[in-house]
């Protein structure tokens, strides 16, 4: 699937709020995009996201979460990008882990940390 979107990040200090965000929503799907990167937004559960999503025929194509929210905050993470119906989640984990291979000699500070990332890429998946 082929999508073109548009980062909210640059839009950030407009998307403070939700209201601000489903304007902003509303404003970048007039400009021809179908779908958006959602990070540096205001945080909302993801049912209330998907909400904006679907009302401005927008659609959640990857966001931005932290590894101690991966780490720590597994079965919530998973489910609000599962409510709002985000279509790459699971490859930017892998991309993200793959980033720390790269910077850390190992990308997890102990095996726990590693069966959670695998439990958490295996749910999502």
């Amino acid at each position: 699937m082929s999508l073109l979107a548009a980062q909210m990040y640059t839009l950030r200090d407009h998307c403070k709020t939700a209201v601000d965000l489903a304007k902003a929503c509303e404003r970048v799907k007039k400009m021809g995009y179908d779908g958006v990167q959602l990070s540096g937004v205001v945080e909302l559960p993801g049912d209330e996201m998907q909400k904006i999503l679907d009302d401005t025929g927008l659609k959640c194509c990857v966001t931005h979460i932290s590894i101690d929210a991966m780490e720590n905050s597994t079965e919530a993470v998973i489910e609000r990008h599962q409510k709002m119906n985000c279509l790459q989640h699971h490859q930017f984990l892998l991309m993200c882990l793959l980033s720390r291979r790269q910077i850390l000699p190992h990308p997890f500070k102990s095996p726990l940390d590693e069966i959670k990332f695998r439990q958490f890429f295996h749910l999502y998946s």
